[in-house]
């Protein structure tokens, strides 16, 4: 998503939350990956939102029955600095 903003990774978090509500977690799963893309663009791997974004993504990956997918991107999540809000 070229020219996107932090605007648009909200929104995009937001649709795949929806997706996730849904139960619809494949398409859940490609929002947050657009949305991870976004971030990580304007914030870097190691901001917190982009830690929650990844969590979110072990979520859609672990209902779709990609088990060990979803540990290694669990993972990934912890690995981040905590929130300092």
């Amino acid at each position: 998503m070229s020219g996107a903003t932090l605007d648009d990774a909200v929104n995009l978090a937001e649709k795949g939350t929806l997706f996730m509500r849904e139960g619809n977690y494949a398409d859940a799963l490609v929002t947050y990956d657009k949305c991870l893309s976004v971030q990580l663009t304007h914030l870097g791997d190691l901001h917190p939102m982009v830690a929650h974004t990844v969590d979110l993504m072990g979520v859609a990956l672990l209902r779709i029955g990609h088990a060990e997918e979803a540990l290694e991107t669990f993972e990934k999540a912890v690995c981040a600095p905590p929130a300092s809000y």
